[in-house]
């Protein structure tokens, strides 16, 4: 049965900076994103698995090389993709191993990282700022055309299909264009004050920010791995990761009260743009209060 082609890939879920940008710790000023694709901070360096790697990854699940390079989604026909910005959560490199070399050698190892991110990490007291920052990263060579082996690449943040839809037909086809739409991983994100208590007038205050971006998310990850203050996060690390990070602190909780502030901030188009919830990896009893406040405060919203 005949079928017909599909013209491009979109990719709803992806980390295209998370080493690249990793890797700009090591030079000054941190978060600058190279226009060198053999630089390893550029985010268009290509780093090919080997074999070793590629067992790693089976029989570990630990991930050494890079899988969503704008190389590598340029070359798999990706023309479209959902970027998640995500702050790395302190509590992947504050683990069992301490915080000194050991804890250093192998969270750069397990992630891919550089030592200096992960020293960064460990050290982190302002979430929301690495936020800005890698936001800022991707930013810096927006619509800028990269020479690869005799062939043109640009990456373009949009708002819209339209704009995809426009661009396209505007410019020249030889001329491979990849299309970022922002998405953001966990809503620790808007904690200016990690080891302090949760300033509500701060968290919403950065999440009206955040909604007046001229590249505002499609739609934001609540919960992630660990305590984020405003909701339950379910258990979602396993292998040598799970057996390294804790996870229990806040896992498995309801939202609190901030935390709904924060879902009727996100939902709320008449301050800056409505931002989508997804409630991967949300606790079960944040869920479920999740699905009831969209049966019942939202009921009259198209949400999905």
């Amino acid at each position: 049965m005949p079928t017909t082609p599909i013209p491009f890939i979109v990719d709803l879920h992806c980390h295209p900076t998370t080493k690249p940008y990793g890797h700009s710790f090591k030079k000054s000023p941190i978060g600058k994103n190279s226009s060198n694709p053999n630089d390893e901070h550029s985010i268009w360096y290509n780093d090919s698995p080997n074999a070793a790697e590629r067992l790693l990854q089976t029989w570990a699940e630990i991930v050494k090389f890079r899988q969503a390079d704008l190389c590598t989604l340029a070359w798999g026909n990706c023309r479209v993709v959902v970027a998640s910005l995500y702050p790395i959560e302190r509590g992947f490199f504050r683990n069992k191993f301490g915080e000194g070399l050991a804890s250093d050698l192998v969270g750069s190892f397990v992630s891919g990282v550089s030592r200096k991110r992960v020293n960064y990490v460990q050290n982190v007291t302002n979430y929301n700022e690495d936020l800005v920052r890698e936001y800022e990263y991707y930013q810096q060579l927006n619509d800028q055309p990269i020479n690869i082996n005799g062939t043109t690449y640009l990456y373009k943040l949009v708002h819209s299909y339209r704009e995809i839809a426009a661009h396209q037909q505007n410019n020249p086809a030889e001329v491979r264009t990849i299309f970022i739409v922002f998405s953001i991983e966990g809503l620790h994100c808007l904690d200016n004050n990690i080891d302090g208590e949760l300033n509500e007038a701060s968290v919403l205050e950065n999440l009206k920010k955040i909604k007046e971006w001229e590249y505002a998310p499609f739609f934001v990850t609540v919960a992630h791995h660990f305590n984020n203050k405003l909701c339950g996060h379910a258990k979602s690390l396993f292998g040598l990761v799970g057996k390294t990070a804790d996870q229990s602190e806040g896992m498995n909780k309801k939202i609190n009260a901030t935390g709904l502030k924060v879902i009727d901030l996100l939902l709320d188009s008449s301050v800056g743009k409505r931002i989508l919830i997804d409630v991967k990896h949300m606790s079960l009893l944040s869920r479920l209060q999740y699905y009831d406040l969209l049966d019942t405060k939202f009921k009259n919203d198209a949400i999905p």
